[in-house]
C-alpha cells in the first residue's frame, strides 16, 4: 500500500483486461507520464509476486509539485481510453475508474491525489 517510507505514492492497476494487455497498458501510460512530467518516477511493478508479469501495476513517486501534472497525464491517457478501469491507490484509499469522460478522468485523479503530499526526490 502506497504511503510508507520509499513507498510509492500512487499504484495504478489496470482491470478487466488479461495481464498481456495490462501490461500494455501500464507500458503506455508509463511512457506517457516520463515523457510529461518532469520530476516524477514511474516504475513498472508486478501486481501479483508470484504472477509471470513483467509490470502490470504502476508505481508512481511524485516530485515536488508533480501531482497536478500526473493529473493531466493521466487525464489524457484515460481520455484516448475511455473503456479501461483502472485502480489508483494512495495512503488513503482507492478510486476506482471505468469508462470515464475526460473530463470525469481528470477530477477523479486530482481526488486521489487532493492527499497525497509530493515529495522531494533526491539522486
Amino acid at each position: 500500500m502506497p504511503g510508507s517510507k520509499g513507498d510509492p505514492d500512487l499504484l495504478i492497476s489496470f482491470d478487466d483486461v488479461d495481464l498481456a494487455e495490462a501490461n500494455q497498458l501500464a507500458g503506455e501510460l508509463q511512457y506517457d507520464l516520463e515523457s510529461q512530467v518532469e520530476g516524477v518516477g514511474v516504475n513498472l511493478v508486478r501486481g501479483k509476486a508470484r504472477t509471470m508479469d513483467f509490470g502490470a501495476t504502476l508505481a508512481i513517486m511524485l516530485g515536488s509539485a508533480a501531482a497536478t501534472a500526473v493529473a493531466k497525464g493521466i487525464q489524457a491517457w484515460l481520455a484516448k481510453r475511455d473503456s479501461a478501469t483502472v485502480t489508483i491507490k494512495t495512503r488513503t484509499g482507492e478510486i476506482i475508474a471505468t469508462g470515464v469522460s475526460a473530463g470525469d478522468a481528470r477530477d477523479l485523479v486530482e481526488k486521489a491525489l487532493s492527499n497525497v503530499s509530493p515529495r522531494t526526490r533526491r539522486r
